[in-house]
């Protein structure tokens, strides 16, 4: 077992100390990181009906919470560590006609994002265009434009605690429907599973 961190109170991104998160259930934990999910899938319905209402490709599938034991770029919460904190993540990508990783390809969703009043900033790395922008409510929604014709679209929460992240993960895993599509519109979002949902084995 890793040695316990000491409790801090530092907040995160709900304003919860690591004492208040402790008075928690595994229950309450769970309902707390599908309520999250569920924000983090109306920030990504949203955006991606702004810049495309095609179909959009699935990155990865779930919505089970990621431990962060290097904490994550975007956030950083002291004393945070891959046992007692995590964060919500949900991708998505299209492939815009004729689309060859245009600078200019960004100009439209920069204007949604400051349409939103979020915080955007922009960063170019081999020739990969990403554009970033923090909502008020500590998401972090980034776009990605890439010379080969695929453009992403994340959303990523910042850092919550947790008594057990990899167990809450788990928890959530293991209710978690497993029929995800591999395209979709922007309306089809991950199913949320509830606590008292039956638990689907892992295949062996």
């Amino acid at each position: 077992m890793p040695e316990a961190t000491p409790i801090t109170s530092e907040l995160d991104a709900d304003g919860l100390t690591q004492g208040d998160v402790a008075k928690l259930g595994q229950e309450q934990e769970f309902d707390l990181a599908i309520k999250r999910a569920d924000r983090a899938g109306e920030i990504l319905e949203q955006s991606q009906n702004a810049i495309d209402r095609g179909s959009w490709h699935w990155i990865g599938s779930g919505i089970s919470p990621n431990p962060a034991p290097n904490g994550v770029a975007w956030d950083y919460l002291k004393g945070a560590n891959g046992e007692n904190s995590y964060y919500i993540m949900l991708n998505r990508a299209h492939f815009p006609s004729g689309a060859k990783g245009e600078r200019s390809d960004l100009d439209p969703v920069r204007r949604y994002f400051e349409s939103k009043a979020w915080t955007v900033t922009e960063t170019e790395i081999s020739g990969s265009f990403y554009l970033r922008a923090m909502t008020k409510d500590g998401y972090q929604v980034e776009y990605l434009v890439q010379k080969n014709g695929q453009y992403s679209l994340e959303v990523a929460s910042k850092l919550f605690w947790s008594n057990d992240s990899y167990a809450l993960g788990r928890s959530v895993a293991l209710r978690q429907p497993r029929d995800f599509p591999e395209t979709s519109l922007p309306s089809v979002r991950e199913k949320l599973p509830s606590w008292d949902d039956p638990v689907i084995p892992l295949s062996s």
